[in-house]
């Protein structure tokens, strides 16, 4: 789960920037359909080979096994606990040069996300008090910038299964460090300060272990991709700086250093449409360099954020919409109405909330779909879906928008037992697996031009083709307001009969609607809505 304090910082730093200027005009972000392309699966690599599918961050408590039912095979740890430098080493060495690491909380949690057969990526960081030069404790001081790096050595090491200092009881090798978590507040230095810690942390993982991948910081970059916006777009917002994120050119100077990483990473905030420019993006990015290297979706919501305060007057009862940041796939004059229903869905009292409830579970488990499909066509190496559960400390719409809503199963947490009691999984974590239970063993996907507003993808999986398939509306409709109708579309399936698996958005509902359908001339006639379906030969 997200820091909540990470929260606040944003929330603060959007605040800051509201007392030196004017807010920014709003401007409509509506989802834009790119052009249909074909294109094979992501190149192999020590990473990952084929798309891996996964979940993040890894908690304590009983979740692993419930999550081990998503077919996900990979987990990310919490970006500011297990496995940061002041939890494991929390006071400094001896006189004599001794560390003493507690390995306990980092140990606990490996042990039971791999008992539940997940393949583990570790986000780790030089936060630490004692050896700080700032005022964050992001930055070690020079002069223990040997102690960091001998930490980043010993964490590998045990890690690593190797069979030298390992974990008793290690089950698999963990060989994928991300080396800090987000470039954005997570990090107060400069790309200068992020090299240098980043140096030291790639020379002690590659001599811990040689085939272990070094991940880039992930980046944040939301506020320039959001809505799949033009080239000239694109170069306008990047243009302009955001307390959101660091400067571009620092992105720049970050992925000028191929050396000193392995993997690119992302967070995906945003819904599916900031996916492929971003890739592209990051491509020709890596292209000056002289280089190409496997991308990683981190952090990533089913549904976009949607909103976040500009500032101190978004707080207030008299808020406008103009106060907000809106994202894809909300309109600016929709942000109030957005707030409203997030609101609604927080509040049990309120009479709206059976519909807001029902509303949000179907919109999550939708959107995870899309933002599946489209992260495997755009050629990432893997996603990992975010919060495995939901917090009401993390339930700031005015703030942070939609992203504490978005957890895959609801769930309590006992204390005195100190574990999670899950009631039931959620239609997002239902519709998730069964995208990865159609799609995972996939060699080649391609999008298909069916009409203006349809994303239609053809994915051959085990030498068979799957469709999936949906009608794009173009923008969030609301409980009290209805969709546009469906389209018909003509599936170019080569049968005499396709199996039509629907996903499930209906809370309680836990095995998919399915159809058994005729295949009549060229293809199969479906009408098409918001809701992505599955379209395969019946077997």
């Amino acid at each position: 789960m997200r820091n909540f304090a990470c929260s606040a910082l944003i929330a603060l730093s959007l605040l800051l920037a509201a007392c030196v200027g004017p807010a920014p005009k709003a401007t409509q972000t509506p989802r834009v359909s790119p052009a249909a392309t074909a294109v094979a699966s992501p190149t192999p690599s020590p990473a990952t080979g084929e798309f891996a599918f996964g979940v993040e961050y890894m908690l304590p408590g009983g979740l692993a096994a419930t999550y081990a039912q998503l077919g996900a095979g990979w987990a990310r740890s919490n970006t500011t606990k297990q496995f940061s430098w002041g939890t494991i080493e929390p006071r400094a060495p001896t006189a004599a040069g001794s560390h003493v690491y507690d390995w306990s909380d980092a140990d606990r949690i490996v042990a039971e996300w791999q008992s539940a057969g997940f393949r583990i990526q570790v986000y780790t960081n030089a936060n630490n008090a004692w050896a700080s030069s700032t005022r964050l404790h992001h930055i070690p001081d020079s002069q223990y910038m040997d102690d960091y790096e001998e930490f980043v050595f010993n964490l590998v090491e045990r890690y690593d299964g190797d069979g030298d200092r390992d974990m008793p009881g290690l089950k698999a090798p963990i060989l994928h460090y991300t080396v800090v978590e987000e470039w954005t507040g997570y990090f107060e230095g400069t790309a200068g300060d992020y090299l240098k810690i980043l140096a030291a942390a790639h020379r002690a993982i590659k001599r811990a272990n040689s085939e272990a991948l070094v991940g880039l910081v992930d980046f944040f970059l939301i506020d320039v991709f959001d809505g799949s916006p033009s080239p000239e777009e694109i170069e306008r917002r990047a243009a302009k700086d955001n307390p959101l994120r660091h400067p571009m050119s620092e992105v720049r100077e970050l992925l000028r250093h191929p050396d000193l990483f392995d993997v690119v990473e992302i967070h995906s905030l945003g819904d599916y449409t900031e996916l492929y420019p971003t890739a592209e993006w990051l491509r020709a990015e890596m292209r000056k360099n002289g280089y190409e290297k496997p991308i990683w979706i981190g952090d990533a919501l089913p549904v976009s954020s949607l909103l976040m305060t500009r500032g101190a007057p978004a707080l207030l009862p008299s808020a406008r919409d103009e106060d907000f940041y809106t994202l894809a796939p909300i309109r600016p004059q929709d942000a109030l109405r957005t707030l409203g229903w997030l609101d609604a869905v927080r509040d049990a009292s309120s009479p709206k909330h059976d519909a807001a409830v029902g509303w949000w579970r179907a919109l999550q488990a939708r959107e995870v779909v899309k933002k599946t499909v489209v992260a495997m066509h755009a050629g990432y190496a893997g996603m990992n879906l975010a919060w495995l559960v939901e917090s009401p400390l993390t339930q700031t719409p005015r703030m942070t928008g939609s992203w504490g809503y978005q957890g895959m199963v609801d769930a309590r947490f006992n204390v005195l037992k100190q574990a999670w009691e899950v009631q039931s999984p959620l239609p997002v974590f239902y519709a998730y697996q069964l995208a990865i239970r159609k799609l995972a063993g996939y060699t080649t996907v391609e999008r298909l031009n069916l009409g203006e507003g349809v994303y239609a993808y053809r994915f051959a999986v085990r030498g068979k083709p799957v469709y999936v398939l949906w009608r794009e509306a173009g923008r969030l409709y609301f409980p009290d307001e209805a969709e546009p109708a469906p389209v018909s579309v003509r599936v170019p399936l080569d049968a005499s009969r396709a199996l039509v698996t629907h996903v499930i958005t209906d809370i309680g509902q836990a095995e998919p609607k399915t159809e058994r359908l005729a295949v009549q001339g060229d293809g199969l006639s479906l009408l098409l809505g918001s809701t992505p379906v599955f379209v395969e030969a019946e077997p």
